[in-house]
């Protein structure tokens, strides 16, 4: 059983030194004078603010059982009920406001810097499934 331990470890140690960081590789000036067009994407995965809520652990702390557990769903679900209420008063307060176009003015300044073309000054949102993100993302 140890042998085939060792073994295990030995074969990881071996893959681990296989992996290498990537290598960093600047842009040429020829390359870059060759780039007529630039699209950019901002992929925002979940635009929401989600609170974090500390789960309380006193079944743990009882070693057990369903009273225990009884008690933790009813902590659990006050803070929850707790902290939804102060996200639904920030929703609100947020509503009209699109982060997408504070984010597109930030990288529309730095990408002109590297192209003189005026990229789009808004930002769009375009729900898009995963098949069409990996086509994109492939196409470059």
């Amino acid at each position: 059983m140890f042998i085939k331990k060792l073994g295990c470890v030995c074969i990881a140690l071996v893959i681990q030194a296989c992996a290498t960081p990537p290598k960093y590789t600047p842009i040429t000036q020829q390359n870059r004078d060759s780039i007529k067009t630039l699209d950019v994407y901002n992929l925002v995965m979940q635009d929401e603010v989600r609170p974090s809520v500390e789960v309380s652990n006193v079944s743990g702390a009882m070693g057990g059982g369903l009273l225990s557990a009884a008690i933790d769903a009813s902590i659990n679900d006050d803070r929850s009920n707790e902290s939804r209420s102060l996200t639904d008063e920030f929703y609100i307060v947020t509503e009209d406001v699109d982060y997408r176009v504070q984010i597109a003015q930030t990288v529309n300044s730095a990408l002109e810097t590297l192209k003189p073309t005026n990229p789009k000054s808004t930002a769009e949102i375009e729900v898009l499934a995963d098949d069409e993100i990996k086509k994109r993302v492939a196409s470059f």
